[in-house]
């Protein structure tokens, strides 16, 4: 079997690298803990005290480097729309495909969705569209999914 040198000195190479590895692996395990729970900057310390500090009320702001105390945000209301509520897989997903069929945009952005919920000792299927910012986003998604307002009822979730 015929080798070149540049052939036999790739091999050496590769067999003198995985040696390397190997003994540092080794050496690393050997070392114990202290190296295994290298703390960069003492910042596991600066957790720890942190963490150790009491607050002086349980309702008291966490102090942060910021200026001022953030204002409160109130939660803006979601709406969805109810569709149906099927006690069959099934019929649920027939629903849900022939909102689809009618609408195939508004899959895209996964406001329509089967939800299975369990209620009374039984497993329900509700199909529904929503997550709406306000209601009329509410309503023009169910005029272009074709539904007439009747069917159609907006649903405020807080």
């Amino acid at each position: 079997m015929f080798r070149t040198r540049r052939q036999e000195l790739i091999w050496l190479i590769l067999i003198g690298g995985c040696v390397a590895l190997f003994v540092a692996h080794r050496e690393r395990a050997h070392q114990g803990p202290a190296v295994a729970a290298y703390d960069r900057s003492g910042l596991n310390d600066l957790v720890r005290q942190t963490m150790a500090t009491p607050l002086a009320h349980p309702d008291d702001d966490l102090i942060t480097g910021s200026i001022s105390k953030p204002a409160k945000r109130a939660r803006k209301a979601r709406y969805y729309v109810p569709l149906g509520s099927y006690d069959s897989i099934e019929d649920a997903t027939r629903r849900y495909l022939d909102i689809v069929h009618r609408e195939p945009r508004i899959e895209d952005g996964r406001k329509l969705r089967i939800e299975t919920v369990a209620l009374d000792g039984g497993r329900f299927h509700r199909v529904r569209m929503g997550d709406f910012g306000t209601t009329g986003e509410a309503r023009a998604a169910c005029r272009r999914a074709g539904l007439t307002p009747a069917r159609c009822p907006v649903v405020e979730v807080r």
